[in-house]
């Protein structure tokens, strides 16, 4: 709960108690509860402005004021033993209770702190690529568009203001909760929550040109969903691109308010095996990473744009999870400007072939959770790692799930006891993939020496760290 929700609730409590428990006061000191509900409820509202999840609690203190009103219009507070007055208690018990879970359960909520010398900055761009039809549309004329979020180092002392976690949340909210079938409100918390990146701040320029790192996002997933790596990277000194694969994901909203939804049909036809649904949807994936990056060198090259003369461009790393992991590996086969990979808890089974399995061409980190979709995926990523031409590294972590590879264990506490997450410290897991993603990009594209297994496995004894060398 944030610092004054808190408050309200301890505040709501705290006046319930005082009215069991006292029964008869003066009327200053009604009048001066009466008072403190008041303001209290109207700066926490003011400050932190209004969400669902408060409502409970909101309306406790609505019949908390009306007793009071009462108890000063009639001149006495009600009989505690009366039926009216039992029935109010049980029902602001109730209403504090479920307040407190629902805010706690739902919280407004925080990213980790980037760690590195540098704040962040992050940027969107529209990007439309006339040389690739879109191959998700009936339309023939269509042609494949992209919304790319962008992470950067920015000065420390930059101000502005911090970037929306889910941006544009009064057109994403209403579409993602009609898509889902549920009230629109449910989302409504989404947009209090901050992330810690500057909107639009300037570039720091005096330690350019910086490493360039593209992010490729899960199946029904979204460009922004592992904020807190790419915050942490960004403020090691690294420039990331992060394009929503349109119509893979989960929503993408366009500069004209079109909002585009995952489209599972055509993405995984019924008369095609999902492994070569699969192979195609990576090829299209790839070509996106492809394309953004060929617009990045355009920029770079551009006096107009902000990351002219930024970007290291012979220095260019892929970060993918899931369906991302395999798009990323797919696109350091076929793109040679990628020198190193990490790939988290990747579906490796949709690019990698018999003739594949002893050509990886660079550097790649697989993190894994111990399950790592399934013994046929983990078989051909064993294979794709044992039998690299350059040096590749396997990091399993012990407890984790799936989405602990992202940032959904940091949306809410119950992610474990829904099975959206493992059993395990959701904001450990993330330090270990930061401090190993930092660790590697470092040393294969910034070129700094160090082995990657220095102080992790004593420091983590969660993680099973395995070398392969070519």
């Amino acid at each position: 709960m944030r610092p004054l929700e808190l408050s309200l609730l301890l505040l709501v409590a705290g006046v319930f108690l005082i009215l069991v428990v006292r029964g008869r006061m003066p009327l200053s000191w009604l009048f001066g509860i009466l008072a403190i509900l008041t303001a209290f409820l109207a700066l926490q509202v003011w400050l932190e402005m209004f969400r669902w999840q408060m409502a409970p609690l909101y309306i406790a203190l609505l019949i908390l004021a009306m007793i009071l009103v009462y108890a000063i219009a009639i001149g006495r507070p009600l009989k505690r033993r009366s039926l009216r007055w039992i029935g109010f208690s049980i029902f602001i018990i109730f209403l504090i209770i479920l307040g407190a879970f629902l805010s706690l359960a739902l919280p407004i909520s925080k990213l980790p702190v980037p760690t590195g010398p540098y704040a962040v900055g992050t940027s969107n761009l529209y990007l439309v690529d006339n040389d690739r039809p879109e191959d998700y549309t009936e339309d023939s004329s269509d042609v494949r568009e992209l919304m790319v979020q962008l992470w950067y180092p920015i000065d420390k002392q930059e101000d502005g203001d911090r970037a929306e976690y889910v941006q544009q949340m009064d057109i994403a909210g209403p579409a993602l909760a009609a898509r889902l079938n549920l009230p629109s409100f449910l989302l409504d918390h989404l947009q209090l929550i901050r992330a810690n990146s500057v909107v639009d701040a300037p570039i720091f320029i005096q330690d350019r040109p910086y490493p360039v790192l593209l992010f490729s996002h899960g199946l029904m997933g979204i460009r922004m969903q592992n904020s807190f790596q790419l915050e942490e990277l960004a403020s090691h000194g690294y420039v990331i691109a992060s394009p929503d694969h349109t119509y893979d994901s989960v929503l993408t909203i366009m500069p004209d308010d079109r909002v585009l939804f995952h489209d599972n049909d055509a993405l995984f036809p019924e008369d095609i095996s999902n492994i070569e649904a699969g192979q195609n949807l990576v090829n299209v994936r790839s070509g996106d990473l492809s394309f953004v990056l060929s617009r990045l060198e355009e920029m770079n090259q551009d006096p107009g744009e902000m990351l002219f003369e930024q970007l290291s461009l012979n220095q260019v790393g892929f970060i993918g999870h899931s369906t991302g992991g395999g798009t990323v590996l797919e696109t350091c086969f076929q793109d040679d400007r990628c020198k190193a990979t990490v790939a988290l808890d990747s579906w490796v089974e949709v690019v990698a072939d018999e003739n594949q399995l002893s050509e990886l061409p660079v550097p790649v980190l697989f993190m894994n959770s111990e399950d790592w979709l399934g013994p046929e995926n983990r078989a051909i990523g064993k294979a794709l790692a044992t039998n690299s031409s350059a040096s590749s590294y396997e990091v399993t972590i012990a407890g984790a799930h799936h989405n602990n590879f992202t940032d959904i264990p940091l949306l809410s506490p119950l992610t474990p006891l829904l099975d959206l997450a493992g059993p395990v410290d959701g904001r450990r897991i993330l330090k270990i993939i930061n401090n190993f993603s930092v660790s590697f990009f470092d040393k294969y594209l910034k070129g700094i020496p160090g082995e990657m297994s220095d102080n992790f496995e004593s420091t983590y004894p969660e993680v099973r760290f395995e070398v392969y060398r070519p």
